[in-house]
């Protein structure tokens, strides 16, 4: 059961009032019938780079390190690797999938549990009438923005831990970097 829920940067469905449903079906084939390709990088650093692009303020020891985990050997460079739910823009909904932007803002409305929405205050994922929509379908919600962009999880991790602390009714004040560090060894 789901007691409390924090959405990081939440983004709505694309509007699809009085979309072109032929042509949303015809995009959906378009994406099943081919397999998107990437350009090959010539090495793991150019694919470090290109996260950094994207995420400036991914370290580049963890920028690295997830360029080795998303990438593959291709035609003597590297390719990204594929996860199948992504291979299709269409499958995520953000695109005109099963349901729709009424819909999910609906549900967000009727959602009776307590909801922390976080937003990182340099996000260009929210368009200010989606941010609208967002604030009046959760209207109870406690809405927090921080400093960072869309990739909160890298811009903003011991932000994002103090609130989902907070919201569990922990202390969460002088948080450091190796106060979120997991270990796999038990301590006796």
């Amino acid at each position: 059961m789901v007691r409390q829920l924090v959405l990081i940067e939440p983004v709505l469905p694309s509007s699809s009032d009085g979309a072109d449903s032929r042509a949303a079906i015809q995009t959906l084939l378009d994406y099943r019938r081919t397999t998107p390709r990437h350009s090959p990088m010539a090495t793991l650093q150019d694919a470090a780079t290109k996260l950094q692009k994207v995420m400036p303020n991914l370290a580049d020891p963890f920028a690295l390190r997830l360029a080795e985990r998303g990438t593959q050997a291709h035609q003597g460079g590297l390719i990204w690797r594929w996860d199948p739910v992504l291979q299709s823009r269409t499958s995520l909904n953000l695109q005109g999938g099963p349901i729709s932007r009424s819909s999910y803002l609906q549900l967000l409305a009727e959602l009776d549990i307590p909801v922390c929405a976080l937003y990182g205050r340099e996000s260009r994922f929210n368009r200010q009438e989606d941010l609208d929509a967002q604030r009046q379908s959760l209207s109870k919600a406690r809405r927090i923005t921080l400093d960072g962009a869309h990739h909160l999880t890298v811009d903003a991790p011991l932000a994002i831990a103090s609130e989902v602390l907070r919201l569990r009714g922990f202390q969460a004040s002088g948080l450091r970097p190796e106060d979120l560090v997991i270990s796999n060894s038990s301590q006796s």
